[in-house]
């Protein structure tokens, strides 16, 4: 998807990155990283018509607290874009992940996902 001197490019800023928060306690990082998941999350969620806000998403993060006046779905869609946030974060070749990622593989993730969903609640793919 990213064309070698865009994965240059992402690799050095990457590696900036890297140096200049090596002097950061991990206080600092884990605060930073929290708030990064959730705003991502919260984004994300609202990009695809999720209702919660971002107060609410903050509590279904850090205290699995639903908001109320809200469906079940939109917490799951919150929390699963958590989890796919934690994933790619966890990863060590985070950076590798989007730079191997083909139009293919990203189809296979999205019926994998959807074949997920629809087993949960008894739809049909």
């Amino acid at each position: 998807m990213f064309a070698t001197n865009e994965i240059k490019k992402l690799e050095e800023v990457n590696k900036i990155y890297i140096n200049k928060t090596k002097a950061l306690s991990d206080t600092i990082l884990k605060k930073e990283y929290e708030r990064l998941l959730i705003e991502l999350s919260w984004k994300s969620s609202q990009i695809e018509g999720n209702t919660y806000s971002l107060l609410d998403t903050e509590a279904l993060i850090r205290e699995n607290i639903e908001a109320k006046g809200h469906k079940k779905e939109e917490a799951t869609m919150i929390l699963n874009h958590k989890k796919a946030l934690e994933f790619i974060f966890g990863s060590k070749n985070y950076l590798k992940l989007f730079a191997n990622l083909t139009l293919h593989r990203y189809f296979q993730l999205n019926y994998l996902q959807l074949a997920h969903h629809s087993s949960h609640n008894k739809l049909r793919i």
